[in-house]
């Protein structure tokens, strides 16, 4: 969005407002777009759960390659 000029009254970006409000408004009374987003929801916490379990297998396989790795690599400059 462009920085707002001094010319701009106030009344206008009151206008810019209220235009967006009633476009939020009208959105809102569509029954697709709430499906839609009913559908969104329940994907993010069917996702939420897979990443838990996800980053729980990160972190083993992380600790595993410590574990095994540890004191393979060295620094030849010592």
């Amino acid at each position: 969005m462009a920085a707002p000029d001094e010319t701009q009254s106030p009344a206008l970006t009151a206008l810019r407002v209220l235009r967006v409000v009633r476009i939020v408004k009208l959105v809102r009374h569509f029954r697709d777009f709430n499906q839609i987003f009913e559908g969104m929801r329940n994907t993010v916490k069917d996702i939420t759960n897979i990443s838990i379990i996800m980053l729980l297998f990160l972190f083993v396989y992380a600790l595993l390659g410590m574990n095994i790795y540890a004191y393979r690599v060295t620094d030849d400059n010592d």
